[in-house]
This record gives structure tokens, C-alpha cells and sequence, in this order.
């Protein structure tokens, strides 16, 4: 009984399994929901169940802890449910911590909890989740208040999960007119650089070949070579 495995528990960590398919498009095959550590529950999703798992899903009064709340509002969008409550993504987390690390679940798991066991994914989302709690409060201590990781990750990031997913579903729509008239006036200040730039040079060339480029600055600017690095 789920209500009953719930408890008086005011957050909940949430794993959905796929079978494999495209990103939005393969089939929920169980829904895991962990309360606390060695305490999970498995449900086979089906049309029954789903039934009975949708008010929990769509109630925004239990705190979510999820791996990608993005990806899952996607998910049970398909399902005709209303993905609420999101209040930690151990992704986003993993991600603004570290931005040059691998943030697959599985790594994550291997790398923070040490195992490549994901029997109990739901457990590992809670045993993420408390870790990279520290490691934002540990970080966020050594930087300015109003600019803290902490911060970063609590007011944009979290709060842009809904918007994103919003924009990914319906597009954004563009006022064109606008992006004309800027359009045309990048144009006129192009236009005016590139005088600028013939002037100086003392004729024409085509700025977008290094080679006249390098004849104009070292051969007829006599710009010297000395402590010049090549580049890419």
C-alpha cells in the first residue's frame, strides 16, 4: 500500500526505469520510491497502478528528490500526469559542482557511493542527494553571499526545470521585427568596421583570410612577430 509505505514522509526520492527507447519516447516499465535508506518500494507500472501512483506523482506537497526532473516531466507527460513537487535533482547538482564530470546515474553512483549495484536506484538518489547537500554547503562557505552555489543551484536552477521543460514542449514564440531591425543595424555597424579596418590598412582586403590578414599586419603594417604564439 503506497500510502501506507509513504508514511508522514514530506520528501521522497523518485527513480523511474525505462525500457529502451528514444529519449521521450520508451515505455515506464516500474517506478521506484525510496523514503529513507534500506527503505524502498518497486511498482510495475501498468494501467492500474498508474492509476493509484498519479495522485502521489501530481501532488506537489511531497518533495520529489529525482535524477533529471526534466527528463521525467517528459515522461510522465506522455502518461498524462502532472510530474509536482520536484525539490532536488541530484543531476543539476552533480552537474554545477563539477561541469567537466560525467553525470550519467551510473556513474555518479559509482563515483559518490562506490558501487556499480543499482538494484535500489530510488536509495541511491537519497545517499546522492545528502551528499552533494554537503559538498553545495562546504563550497558555498567560501563564496560571497548572493553568489553562492548554494543560491545558483536553489533560485535558477532548480526553478528553471518547469521552464525548460514548458519551452521544450510548446517552443518559444520570437518577435521576427525585432530581430530584423537588429539585423540590419549589426549590418550598418559591420559596414562601418570594416572602413574603419580599410582605412587603417590603407586598401581593401578580405578580412576573413588569415593570409591577406597576416600580409596586412606584418608586411604592411610591419607589425612585429616578436612573442607572437600561433594559434588553432
Amino acid at each position: 500500500d503506497l500510502e501506507k509505505f509513504l508514511g508522514k514522509s514530506q520528501e521522497v526520492a523518485v527513480y523511474v526505469e525505462q525500457a529502451h527507447g528514444t529519449l521521450f519516447g520508451a515505455r515506464i516499465e516500474s517506478v521506484h520510491i525510496a523514503v529513507a535508506q534500506k527503505n524502498e518500494m518497486t511498482i510495475v507500472w501498468n494501467e492500474e497502478t498508474k492509476n493509484f501512483i498519479k495522485e502521489f506523482l501530481e501532488d506537489e506537497r511531497i518533495m520529489k528528490i529525482v535524477y533529471d526532473g526534466k527528463n521525467l516531466l517528459h515522461i510522465f507527460q506522455k502518461e498524462n500526469i502532472d510530474l509536482r513537487g520536484i525539490a532536488f535533482d541530484v543531476l543539476l547538482a552533480a552537474y554545477i559542482l563539477n561541469s567537466d564530470s560525467r553525470v550519467e546515474f551510473e556513474h555518479l553512483v559509482f563515483q559518490e557511493c562506490g558501487t556499480e549495484d543499482m538494484f535500489w536506484p530510488a536509495e541511491k538518489i537519497l545517499e546522492l542527494r545528502k551528499i552533494y547537500d554537503q559538498r553545495l554547503d562546504e563550497v558555498s562557505k567560501t563564496q560571497k553571499t548572493g553568489k553562492a552555489l548554494r543560491q545558483v543551484f536553489e533560485l535558477i536552477e532548480m526553478p528553471l526545470i518547469p521552464v525548460l521543460f514548458t519551452v521544450e514542449m510548446n517552443g518559444i514564440y520570437l518577435n521576427t521585427e525585432k530581430f530584423h531591425t537588429l539585423a540590419n543595424e549589426l549590418q550598418k555597424e559591420l559596414v562601418s568596421l570594416q572602413k574603419d579596418i580599410y582605412q587603417l590598412a590603407g586598401r581593401e582586403f578580405n578580412i576573413n583570410s588569415p593570409k591577406q590578414l597576416s600580409e596586412i599586419l606584418f608586411q604592411d603594417l610591419q607589425i612585429p612577430k616578436t612573442n607572437l604564439k600561433k594559434t588553432k
